[in-house]
């Protein structure tokens, strides 16, 4: 251990400003005569592999950290609270917030932890969060805490088995103002390996992401494809629900699960500022886009899908009642398609119509058997220049020549 609960002197460490301490046969960090200035110039905390601390910072160390910036924790196997007692007020007043001027949390495998007192903590200045193996929580932020991420720019969330929302928890709570409440800086957002999660936030919550430009979902069952993705550019879907509930004021106790969804509507999600998309894995999914919705992605620029059992086309040409005509051009700005592992995969856009790619350059497919045609009506592709493909047959090289503004064309020989 750090401190020897033998010594009876106070121990203080004023100057000090980086510490880091990793060791699988840690058994024991914190004393008990820390001074509360003992860390007052820290700026970077880390530690990993106390297995036998029930706590991460004793209240006397946290309340001198006041210039800490980065906090990294990880592999406290028996750790059940963050602070060993609560924080007392000071003469009626509010509680004391602690580490003012953190700007990066990271929480690594604490399975035991049974909450984050974020109430307590200052998370004003917090820009960057990460949250993973923690097993014990179902809930991560109470709803009244929403509105002090004021600088939170990227929230990681990973391998929390039993997380079922991200903001919840608060029965009473509700906010109902206009715009709802909002994590203004947000660009950043990973949703990895949650197998009960279920919802962003609680209904009686509203949660706007105005900044949100980059989303991965991976490994999410029961997470339904959500709404806030007005400013996405890079959005990436792995073994992740399709929920048919997308809109807002829709009653919805969770969103369904649906292996069998045929589609994903597009036009409801509103992410005109899309311009990377990669889908993984979404089995039950016959296809992607209807020409109708793919005049919402005109920034469009990279499209990835593989491991999709079910998929059949990738652009539907089947228009929906009161669909409008679809443009000439489709998808004005993608430059590359890569389409990998789909068996059933048929052909990349249905119907007879004839369309334009006025700036798509390269196309990749491996792994697709069945597909016999990229359309089956005539296509320009004035910049296309390279095409690789993969496991076809030499009649499928030829339909897919219908590419014709081709310079190079590989094939792949496994």
């Amino acid at each position: 251990m750090i401190y020897n609960t033998e010594i009876k002197t106070q121990v203080s460490l004023p100057a000090i400003k980086h510490v880091e301490i990793k060791s699988k046969l840690l058994q024991q960090v914190w004393g008990n005569h820390l001074l509360t200035e003992s860390f007052g110039q820290l700026e970077t905390f880390q530690i990993y592999g106390a297995h036998k601390e029930k706590t991460i910072l004793p209240i006397a160390a946290a309340q001198g950290m006041k210039k800490l910036e980065e906090l990294f924790v990880g592999d406290f196997s028996s750790v059940e609270k963050f602070f060993d007692c609560e924080v007392p007020p000071s003469d009626g007043c509010p509680r004391e917030s602690l580490l003012p001027q953190l700007r990066k949390l990271e929480i690594d495998t604490l399975p035991m932890l049974k909450c984050i007192p974020w109430r307590v903590l200052n998370i004003k200045n917090l820009r960057f969060l990460s949250i993973s193996g923690v097993s014990s929580l179902t809930c991560l932020f109470p709803v009244s805490t929403s509105s002090g991420f004021e600088q939170l720019e990227k929230l990681d969330i990973k391998n929390c088995e039993t997380l079922e929302e991200i903001f919840g928890g608060d029965k009473r709570a509700s906010y109902t103002t206009e715009g709802g409440v909002a994590i203004p800086r947000l660009w950043s957002l990973q949703l990895e390996d949650l197998p009960q999660l279920s919802s962003f936030s609680s209904e009686n919550c509203v949660i706007e992401l105005p900044c949100l430009e980059v989303v991965k979902f991976t490994h999410c069952p029961m997470f339904g494809v959500f709404e806030r993705m007005k400013h996405v550019k890079e959005l990436t879907a792995i073994e992740c629900s399709l929920s048919k509930r997308l809109y807002k004021g829709e009653p919805c106790d969770r969103p369904e699960v649906l292996p069998q969804t045929r589609s994903i509507s597009w036009a409801k999600l509103s992410a005109p500022h899309l311009h990377f998309l990669s889908i993984s894995g979404a089995n039950g999914l016959k296809s992607l886009f209807s020409t109708f919705e793919c005049k919402e992605f005109v920034r469009l620029e990279e499209i990835r899908i593989t491991e999709c059992e079910d998929l059949e086309v990738i652009v539907s040409n089947e228009e929906k009642e009161g669909d409008m005509a679809p443009a000439k051009a489709l998808f004005p700005r993608l430059r590359m398609i890569k389409l990998s592992k789909l068996e059933n995969l048929g052909c990349f856009i249905s119907g007879e119509y004839a369309w334009e790619f006025p700036s798509l350059e390269v196309v990749k497919i491996d792994g697709c058997p069945n597909m016999e045609k990229f359309s089956f009506a005539p296509l320009r592709t004035p910049k296309l220049r390279n095409m690789e493909i993969g496991r076809a047959e030499k009649s499928q090289t030829v339909a897919l020549m219908q590419l014709y503004s081709i310079y190079s064309i590989k094939r792949y020989v496994e």
